[in-house]
């Protein structure tokens, strides 16, 4: 799924950790053909989806909304 979205938006992916609740993501944005918002927008709600119909998930599935950190 994320190999999708990198192929899409054009970011580079350094680490990533899939937790129960949530997802953690080390990328950069390239200044390719996405903004971090819609690049997270499409991880998510993809996952998210995935999740609840292979599972039979009902109700809130992340624990938050996404936050950015600039890492320098």
């Amino acid at each position: 799924m994320l190999q999708k979205y990198k192929e899409k938006y054009k970011f580079k992916l350094y680490h990533y950790a899939l937790m129960k609740n949530h997802i953690h993501l080390v990328i950069e944005t390239t200044g390719g053909s996405g903004k971090l918002s819609d690049i997270m927008k499409g991880i998510n709600l993809s996952y998210a989806q995935h999740y609840k119909n292979k599972y039979r998930h009902i109700g809130h599935f992340w624990q938050d909304r996404y936050k950015s950190i600039l890492i320098s």
